[in-house]
């Protein structure tokens, strides 16, 4: 039995998992110093002011709970608390939420890794820690021993059952999950000196005896287990039920002689592993709590549901370990609360404490309770198309060839809580064997992606900076978009064919902010070498060019043998699923295992508008690669909606030059272009004499006048059929994708501009009629 005198509250969300490059082991005895450079990537929890250090009316110790910065190589901007140093005996702390952050009426999401040593040179490890939801203050701890700093003490000596002053002795109005590091199982039954019982009553030790923990093995729940070493359970400390009473008869002395009282204590959700050391065996350890709320809260016996899970991730690579992770979901009851109001907000901690031996003991955190949850995940894919930007998904133990052009995606998404994710950037664990060739960044509501200019990795990580403040994902209310609470990190590159590399393991990447961050892993996969392959690069994987322009299309051939000469490697193209021809081809002959080529497909083989589908296989030795995909979208120049008929007023002849306007202002005369942007295009107008409809008597007439054209500056041009005058001008304007853009070359027209009738003096009475040409072209005349 162990005298402890330690208290100790942490505080920070526990949900989350740490980045794979740390060294997740100390030793026993390590000092704090040894164990803060252990400590994986967490979150910077005191830059925002979430937490506040607690205080004990019960001692005039100090409280020993404090936030140290971590010092891992290759782990920023993270702390971690403090809950018990081993250098220090009879101690106690707490750290709890500046506010009640702990909402029972919402979901909320814990992800923690906790630490404690396998002991000190104090022996031990001793006491523990719990996590405690309370409806009090930051004043608020029980004592030090078996009490974790939260259960009740059962100290004092009474030929009486007092389980009720027990329980007041409590953090009251509360819930704990403990981490017990020290198994109070003294039975007093069973100290006897020569035939007399000798146990001293108040000497408290014995919270771990008897059967009286509950266990759920899947949907089953088992009751009447007992308690076979360091254990993690939960309960309510407030609540008298939870001390079950026993009694035992002692002997030593004339002031101690009788029947006393002392008490077990009722664990819920017990998790255990025998006598190992399962807590603190000097490692850290995850653990994930998920509250979800009650679908009523108001009713009277409102009740949500707490899952804990401890050891679900790696901490060495940060991978999910489901076949070691042990979980239990357990009631919280409102009522145990005492709420005064409809209010139904909690503080929430760590508490802890150290005795006559001692640990260390810490928290390091990723997600807490009244912040934000987050979700992210991580996809690879083999391009095939890369015009289409689509492929085969990789899914793990997959075989990808090398050579393969692979799409590395990241996303993440604010999921719930009340604060925006913000601060977001990413540290990207690269699987091996994958050369990064181009990679962007954006929130998805972004119009367009950022290029990530730097894709240099150090050991394998590449750090992306996601502006110059990170990124900033909107929460639920402040969003108007449900595009605002998500981002993405594109990542493409190659698979090496060298043979050097034959299998990337999972890697597992992390997605921080300032106040929540997560994992995401991506697929273990078999690298198998190819003989040859082929990769068109992005720059040419999606081609626009005008009609009547050839296409360049550039790429490299990867080879397993060097030697290769590029006289024995040939290139087969389809267009569309039918053959292609294709000129000019060049293949570097330069003995390297990747060489680059070049061709062109002619404009013969472009005759048409739109999209045409380019596939391309390289050949060598009796061995075809696997094809390679491109997209050749042909732009072309053309007419649009255009008015058949412009028609003037009847007029009186005076026997004097005069100018008739349109009976209509508005005209349709659409340039359709899908051209690459910028391309030029020009409008030109010749008409033929205008004449009457049928021949007189004297035969048939021709109009003495012309038609005109007044631009906006009005100037006049006369139209003939031999003198084009220039209507209008303009350059595609489009997305260089085929796009249509259509412009009215007659939209600023007005009644007494664009094409008009001159008529002369010599003109004779008649109904005339006429045609106006209209040339489209690229170049002016």
């Amino acid at each position: 039995m162990k005298m402890m005198m330690a208290g100790l509250v942490v505080v920070a969300g526990m949900t989350g998992w740490v980045q794979g490059t740390v060294s997740a082991r100390a030793a026993v005895g390590d000092s704090m110093a040894t164990v803060l450079n252990t400590a994986p990537q967490g979150l910077p929890i005191n830059a925002d002011g979430y937490f506040t250090e607690g205080t004990n009316s019960k001692s005039t110790t100090a409280n020993e709970a404090s936030i140290s910065n971590v010092t891992t190589p290759g782990v920023e901007d993270t702390q971690a608390v403090q809950i018990s140093n081993s250098a220090d005996t009879d101690s106690w702390g707490s750290i709890w939420s500046k506010g009640a952050y702990f909402d029972l009426d919402k979901n909320q999401y814990l992800s923690a890794w906790i630490y404690a040593s396998k002991g000190s040179e104090n022996d031990g490890p001793a006491d523990g820690m719990a996590i405690v939801l309370q409806n009090g203050g930051t004043n608020a701890y029980s004592g030090t021993g078996e009490a974790l700093g939260t259960w009740g003490m059962d100290n004092t000596k009474s030929k009486t059952d007092i389980a009720s002053a027990v329980a007041a002795s409590a953090i009251q109005n509360s819930w704990a999950l403990e981490f017990d590091t020290n198994v109070n199982n003294y039975d007093p039954a069973s100290s006897s000196t020569l035939g007399n019982n000798v146990w001293t009553p108040g000497d408290a030790g014995e919270f771990d005896l008897g059967a009286n923990s509950t266990v759920q093995n899947g949907g089953t729940t088992a009751t009447g287990m007992s308690i076979s070493g360091q254990h993690i359970a939960s309960g309510y400390p407030g609540d008298q039920s939870y001390y079950i009473p026993k009694s035992q008869f002692t002997s030593t002395g004339m002031l101690q002689f009788g029947t006393y009282y002392y008490y077990e204590l009722k664990h819920d959700g017990l998790l255990q592993q025998g006598s190992t050391s399962f807590i603190a065996d000097g490692a850290w350890h995850h653990v994930t709590l998920e509250y979800t709320a009650p679908t009523d809260p108001t009713a009277t016996d409102a009740a949500g549901s707490m899952k804990y899970t401890y050891n679900d991730k790696n901490p060495d690579t940060g991978a999910a370990t489901p076949s070691s992770a042990r979980s239990a979901t357990v009631p919280i009851n409102f009522s145990e609360f005492h709420f005064s109001n409809s209010d139904h907000e909690v503080y929430w901690g760590f508490t802890g404490s150290t005795g006559a031996s001692s640990e260390n003991a810490l928290v390091d955190f990723e997600q807490v309770p009244g912040q934000v949850r987050v979700n992210a995940g991580a996809t690879l894919t083999k391009i095939t198309d890369k015009s289409k930007d689509t492929g085969t998904t990789i899914n793990s133990g997959d075989t990808v060839s090398g050579g393969s052009t692979v799409k590395l995606e990241y996303d993440f998404n604010w999921a719930d809580g009340d604060k925006d994710w913000t601060g977001v950037n990413a540290t990207l664990n690269i699987p091996d064997g994958i050369k990064l060739t181009s990679g962007t960044y954006q929130r998805d509501d972004d119009s367009t992606a950022t290029k990530i200019s730097d894709l240099t990795e150090s050991s394998g990580k590449l750090k992306v900076a996601m502006g110059d403040s990170g990124m900033t994902l909107l929460s639920g209310t402040d969003a108007t978009d449900d595009k605002q609470t998500s981002g993405k990190i594109v990542l493409y590159g190659t698979v090496d064919n060298s043979g050097t590399t034959t299998s990337s393991d999972a890697k597992v990447s992390q997605i921080i902010g300032t106040n929540a961050l997560i994992q995401a892993t991506t697929p273990q996969f078999n690298i198998q070498q190819s003989t040859i392959g082929v990769n068109i690069d992005s720059e040419t994987s999606t081609l626009n060019v005008n009609k009547g322009d050839d296409a360049t299309v550039k790429g490299t051939i990867d080879l397993a043998d060097a030697t290769t000469r590029a006289s024995d490697i040939s290139l087969a193209a389809t267009l569309g699923g039918s053959d292609a021809d294709i000129k000019n081809l060049t293949i570097a002959d330069d003995g390297t295992a990747s060489r680059a080529f070049s061709f062109t497909v002619p404009a013969s083989e472009l005759t048409t508008a739109g999209n045409h589908d380019l596939s391309l296989k390289a050949s060598t030795g009796g061995t075809d690669s696997d094809p390679a995909t491109a997209t050749i979208t042909v732009g072309d120049l053309t007419f649009g909606d255009v008015d058949t008929t412009m028609t003037f007023p009847t007029t009186f002849l005076t026997g004097s030059s005069q100018t008739l306007n349109r009976d209509s202002t508005a005209f349709n005369l659409d340039v359709a272009d899908s051209r690459t942007a910028n391309s030029p295009w020009y409008l030109y107008a010749t008409a033929q004499p205008m004449t009457t409809d049928s021949a007189t008597d004297t035969g048939q007439y021709t109009l003495d006048g012309a038609l005109i054209y007044t631009d906006a500056d009005n100037n006049t041009s006369t139209l003939s059929s031999t003198n084009p005058v220039l209507i209008d001008s303009g350059t595609a304007s489009g997305s260089s994708d085929g796009t249509v853009t259509t412009t009215n070359a007659a939209n600023d027209w007005q009644s007494d501009t664009g094409i008009r009738l001159r008529v002369n003096s010599g003109a004779v009475v008649g109904s005339y009629t006429g045609e106006i040409d209209w040339d489209l072209v690229n170049a002016p005349k």
